[in-house]
């Protein structure tokens, strides 16, 4: 199945599925590590989001939109063992995709079985919102807050440059997020949070139970931060792996 948007990181051996989602201005290298620590027999992709990592669509700024766009790839990807993994940002994006897939009725023997949603807190919990609308340095030093910017890409204006763009749209995305109407439903769901998380608190996780019709699980890691997918990645697939199998 070649696409243009989902790579396919790891072939499995069984039916179980798993499609990740990256953190604002991520594409599918975020999860490269994992790759290499998960169960072999987990069937792994993960997605470069429109005008990230090479992926030929342009930049969106609204979450309708960027679910527009997965959608032109991912229905043929789901399975009803299925699992969509989003960290951070990733999660805002998995929870309106998995909203559209169930309005879908030519995709109701396709419904992933499980989210599991990482470091993220409901988008009525934002408190910096209109990011988008800042100067660059601002963006910049929000962003950094939550441990995604390493120092050597900080220092690179050249590099700095071609993120600018992507780092806002993606704030542009999540400030749309945090305007639409409330509209919750069933579905399986796992949230995860590092207790060392300096930007996401436990009440902006809890926080999800308005968005779905059926109680959430939250789980939380003693002593991790918000980037925790790429400080102990060995620990991470242990957690999905428990989740899936």
């Amino acid at each position: 199945m070649k696409k243009e948007m989902f790579n396919h990181l790891s072939p499995g051996t069984s039916d179980t599925r798993l499609i990740c989602f990256p953190y604002l201005g991520g594409y599918s290298h975020a999860f490269n590590e994992l790759a290499n620590k998960l169960d072999s027999s987990i069937d792994l992709w993960a997605v470069n989001p429109p005008g990230h990592g090479g992926c030929p669509y342009p930049l969106v700024e609204d979450v309708e939109e960027v679910v527009d766009t997965y959608m032109k790839e991912l229905p043929e990807l789901l399975t009803n063992s299925t699992v969509l993994l989003g960290y951070s940002m990733g999660g805002i994006v998995v929870y309106h995709l998995m909203k559209r897939i169930l309005s879908m009725p030519e995709l109701k023997n396709k419904i992933p079985k499980k989210l599991i949603i990482f470091a993220c807190g409901s988008p009525d919990t934002f408190t910096e919102s209109n990011v988008s609308k800042i100067p660059d340095a601002q963006v910049v030093e929000r962003i950094d807050g939550y441990g995604a910017l390493p120092e050597k890409i900080k220092q690179n204006k050249a590099i700095m440059r071609y993120l600018m763009p992507i780092f806002r749209a993606d704030c542009q995305v999540l400030d749309s997020a945090q305007n639409k109407m409330i509209e919750p439903f069933r579905s399986d769901v796992t949230f995860i949070l590092g207790t060392n998380d300096q930007k996401i608190r436990i009440h902006m996780v809890t926080s999800w139970r308005n968005y779905f019709e059926n109680p959430i699980q939250v789980k939380l890691l003693n002593g991790y931060s918000h980037m925790f997918i790429h400080d102990d990645p060995d620990q991470v697939a242990q957690i999905i792996e428990k989740q899936l199998f």
